[in-house]
Formats: structure tokens, C-alpha cells, sequence
């Protein structure tokens, strides 16, 4: 996991596959520049998450493999992709940035019903998919995506210790202990590669002159309609 890890240069994989409209998970499992921003110095020692040397991380993702008797093109990696474009595209990518360090890749592209069948079965090595709901808060995020049992937790990642800290940072008031205890775990998991974060997409809302008062709003279901806010749109003319 930790050579997948080294291998991909989230920044490239942005640019290519996203037009640059994608950077790379500064914040771990948060939103950048959000309360709960893992900061850099953390995120540098994780594997894969020091974003500065892409090269030094293909050497270092070389180097395990040679370390664990893999010749290049020895180990091969069944990749699961969601076959829509927008996860299709970066899936390309990935799998030039693996291949790069000597994995050899087999994607296996599901269209929409089937790629949700096979997460919600677990029925994947390894996959690429879209379906992250991300939040201001750490609940939203952990509980969803980590925590034993939960139905987005498709990849059935499942440590006591890491269930038990996001229950305790769940249920503290103190806002500089819940950070903390959010880093915590957001070190935890990435270090145990519970998910590989390749970034965070960004968007732009087009509105109509004539269209007065919208109010967009950042919130745990971006993309999902929540974003988009009506109550107080009027039109001008």
C-alpha cells in the first residue's frame, strides 16, 4: 500500500485528468483551508502525502517493491473503476503513475449499477471511485468513510483503536481537542492507507444576470444539491 502510495503524483494526476481543476489532499481526509486541516509538517511524514518530490516518491514506491522481490512488471494490480468520465479519466492516469514504478495494471470498468454493486459487496482489490461526501466536520467524513460497519466504508477498513477515537473526538466540546483528536485519526488512516486520496475537486457557479440574491454555501454535501441555495433568489427584471 505504500508503494501504490509513493507511486502517484496527486498534482499530475489533477492536472491531466481534471484539467487542473482537481488539487491534491492537502487537508488528509478534510477540507483544505477548513478547522480541521491536517497541517503540512503531519501530512509530509505520511507516505505518499509530501507532495513536493513526486520523483523521490516513484523511487521510494521502486524501492519497496524491489524490497518485497517484485522485478518491475512482476506484480499485478486488478484496478475496479466506476466507468463514468470524469472517474475514468483519473483511473487512466493512475494507472500510468503505477505502471511507472512497475506495477502492471488491469483496469476492469463497471458502469454505474454494477460499480456500486461491487463496492457495496466489497467485491474489488483495488478501486477507484467518486462517491467521497466530504464535510466542514470530521463526523461526516469518518463515520462515513471509516468507521467499522458503516455502508460507504467499502473497502471494509475496520481498527478498534481508530472507532474509538473518532467516538471520542465525536463527543468533545473542547474545539482544540476535537482538532487534535480529528488529526489523530486522520494520520491513522492514511498512514494505514484506509483510503489513497488523490484530491480535492473544485467547482464554479455560473448564474444568470437577470438572477439576483443566490447564496452558495459550503457544506458536507456539495454536488449533492444542499450547495445550491434558493430561498432567497429573485429574478431582476
Amino acid at each position: 500500500k505504500d508503494a501504490i502510495s509513493y507511486a502517484m503524483d496527486r498534482a499530475l494526476i489533477g492536472q491531466v485528468a481534471a484539467d487542473g481543476w482537481m488539487e491534491p489532499p492537502t487537508a488528509g481526509p478534510f477540507y483544505p483551508g477548513g478547522a480541521f486541516d491536517i497541517p503540512d509538517d503531519i501530512m509530509a511524514s505520511i507516505p505518499g502525502y509530501d507532495f513536493s518530490d513526486p520523483e523521490g516518491n516513484k523511487d521510494k514506491a521502486r524501492a519497496l517493491l524491489a524490497g518485497a522481490g517484485y522485478e518491475p512488471g512482476e506484480l499485478t494490480l486488478p484496478l475496479t473503476v466506476w466507468n463514468v468520465s470524469s472517474i475514468a479519466a483519473n483511473a487512466v492516469v493512475v494507472q500510468e503513475e503505477l505502471e511507472s514504478v512497475g506495477f502492471v495494471v488491469e483496469q476492469d470498468l463497471l458502469e454505474t449499477a454494477r460499480a456500486y454493486q461491487a463496492w457495496s459487496d466489497g467485491d474489488f482489490d483495488v478501486g477507484i471511485h467518486g462517491f467521497w461526501v466530504a464535510g466542514l466536520d470530521p463526523d461526516i467524513v469518518l463515520y462515513e468513510h471509516f468507521y467499522t460497519g458503516s455502508d460507504r466504508n467499502y473497502n471494509r477498513y475496520s481498527i478498534a483503536e481508530t472507532d474509538r477515537l473518532i467516538d471520542e473526538m465525536s463527543g468533545t466540546v473542547d474545539p482544540e481537542l476535537r482538532k487534535q483528536r480529528a488529526w489523530d485519526v486522520g494520520e491513522i488512516i492514511l498512514r494505514d492507507h484506509g483510503k489513497h486520496l488523490l484530491g480535492n475537486s473544485s467547482r464554479i457557479t455560473g448564474i444568470q444576470p437577470e438572477v439576483g440574491g443566490y447564496m452558495s454555501a459550503l457544506n458536507y454535501l456539495v454536488g449533492y444539491g444542499p450547495f445550491f441555495r434558493y430561498q432567497h433568489v429573485y429574478k431582476t427584471d
